[in-house]
């Protein structure tokens, strides 16, 4: 509480993830004023490309067509 935040990012992978859908990973932090890491983390983001098109989405879980559906399908997974 009352620390300052600075929240930075690098990409540390351009790729094609599964069906030629452009992406890039990137490794985050947040570091506060004394140069301490307090939340690192990592995404990975889907892109657009002149050459793909537009962003494709992945199917949902389970092909669900509902919030509910989709998590019903990823509980599913882990029992």
């Amino acid at each position: 509480m009352g620390d300052t935040q600075w929240l930075t990012g690098t990409v540390t992978r351009r790729y094609l993830a599964d069906g030629d859908r452009p992406a890039v990973e990137l490794e985050l932090q947040a570091t506060n004023q004394r140069g301490e890491v307090t939340t690192p983390g990592h995404a990975t983001l889907l892109l657009p490309s002149r050459e793909h098109g537009p962003v494709r989405l992945p199917d949902p879980p389970g092909g669900a067509t509902d919030l509910q559906g989709a998590l019903d399908a990823i509980a599913r997974e882990w029992r």
